[in-house]
């Protein structure tokens, strides 16, 4: 029942509704009219919507193609490729930028040249705003002459560029206020890429050039770059530059080289013939890691800072070289070189330095603040200096002393471990001469120093100290 109540209200509300809204009359005006457009309609409408989206971005930037070359730009403008071009006359440019605010995108083609019959594949000289990308420059291969040369220049761009086979690369060394990204130098004659003053040079790489990967003048600013195999440095920076995560591997000079006051940071120079990183003036290198090259790891020279960097497997040199005076050395992991720590001068400051498993682990010369970290025995210790045990130390070589003190005024602070030796076949564990002085030998224990003879602790000097 409650159903059929519920039927009979709707019908009712609906007429109701009907009756309201149902107005005028119901016969139509006429046959229906066609509303569809012809198709040569809407092709003409298509032509004109296109012709206002075209019209509208030439307003917006307006460009012109690049068809052959050689080509002089004479007005400021965007250019683009709209193919790969060759130069084929000799003793030419291949494109002239003879105007400010110029941007040349190369889309995706190449600008070739025919070796060394032409002079620079794009050149540019005393303009300023100039933005280069997205292509290949190659086989500009006349001496003295580059891919891409911009003399005297300011604010200029390269993006997305390979430079490859030419005389240099690309040539900015005196420009400045260069921006360089994800381009690459390969092949090239001379350097990769050679940049002046502030540059900003980041996530690209240098392979297999015929001099130095990179040199950038002073100033400047790298990150995430490699440079391998090339025939010189990897890396030649100017004074106060900044570089981190950079990497250079297996070239013929130095992996990095550095001018005054340059920081380093998580950079990795790795089987270069030279230094992996060699530093002229104030070099602050921190968290690097730095292996396997032909002469010395890291040398710094007066006022350097060395900081939480690896250093290893040097054979022919040591892992930190420092010469002349006031570097700052800490913290840092030093294995498997020639010599571990290698210091010349005076006046440096060394703390905290992991340093072992080295032909021998230090040679220094007098005059420095030494607070050494010691992780291996035997050792002798040829220089006053503070000495803190990293661990409980064994050593198992027979008739040796596990240290051997040959200065005066060193402190040896077991640091709560043990020295432990061989047994009856032992040295003394601690051996002091009478010829040296003001031993303070303090916190720990000396263990298994058996021999008949021999002793635990011999220190015979005067003013000696021990305690703890």
């Amino acid at each position: 029942m409650m159903r059929i109540k519920k039927v009979a209200v709707i019908a009712a509300a609906l007429a109701a509704t009907v009756g309201v809204f149902a107005q005028g009359s119901l016969t139509p005006p006429g046959a229906p009219q066609p509303t569809m457009k012809s198709l040569e309609e809407l092709h003409q409408a298509i032509q004109n919507a296109q012709s206002v989206i075209t019209q509208a971005t030439r307003q917006a930037e307006p460009r012109t193609p690049i068809s052959s070359v050689p080509f002089t730009i004479t007005e400021s403008g965007s250019y683009y490729f709209v193919s790969n071009l060759t130069m084929t006359a000799s003793g030419q440019y291949g494109i002239t930028i003879n105007a400010d605010d110029v941007t040349i995108d190369l889309m995706g083609f190449s600008l070739s040249g025919s070796g060394t019959e032409n002079y620079n594949g794009i050149r540019a000289t005393g303009r300023k705003n100039i933005t280069l990308k997205n292509g290949v420059i190659s086989d500009w291969q006349r001496s003295g002459f580059c891919g891409a040369y911009f003399s005297v220049s300011k604010n200029i761009r390269v993006t997305d560029i390979t430079f490859s086979g030419n005389y240099t690369g690309i040539d900015c060394h005196q420009s400045e206020q260069i921006s360089v990204s994800a381009c690459q130098a390969n092949y090239n004659t001379g350097p990769g890429f050679n940049l002046g003053k502030s540059t900003v040079l980041f996530d690209c790489i240098a392979s297999t050039n015929g001099a130095s990967g990179f040199r950038v003048d002073d100033g400047s600013t790298l990150s995430d770059c490699l440079a391998t195999d090339n025939a010189g440095d990897g890396f030649y920076l100017g004074h106060d530059c900044s570089v981190s995560r950079c990497t250079a591997i297996n070239n013929s000079g130095d992996g990095i080289e550095t001018f005054n006051r340059c920081s380093l940071s998580e950079c990795t120079a790795s089987g270069n013939s030279g230094y992996g990183i060699n530093g002229y003036g104030d070099l602050k290198a921190e968290r690097c890691t730095v292996q396997n090259n032909g002469l010395h790891g890291i040398r710094v020279d007066n006022g350097g800072y060395v900081h939480h960097c690896s250093i290893n497997d040097h054979k022919n040199g040591g892992g930190i070289y420092a010469v002349n005076n006031d570097s700052r050395i800490e913290d840092n992991h030093i294995t498997g070189n020639q010599t571990g720590l290698l210091l010349y001068g005076k006046g440096c400051y060394v703390a905290n330095n992991t340093v072992l498993r080295n032909t021998d682990n230090y040679q220094i010369s007098e005059g420095h603040q030494l607070n050494l970290l010691l992780c291996e025995v035997p050792e002798t210790i040829d220089w006053p200096c503070s000495v803190k045990f990293a661990g409980t130390l064994t050593c198992s070589t027979a008739k040796t002393n596990g240290i051997t003190v040959n200065a005066n005024n060193v402190t040896i602070d077991l640091n709560g471990h043990a020295l432990i030796g061989p047994g009856i076949t032992s040295g003394n564990g601690i051996y002091q001469s009478g010829t040296y002085h003001n031993a303070k030998i303090c916190n720990g224990k000396v263990e298994n120093w058996a021999h008949i003879v021999m002793g635990g602790i011999y220190v015979a000097g005067t003013g000696n100290i021990l305690s703890d």
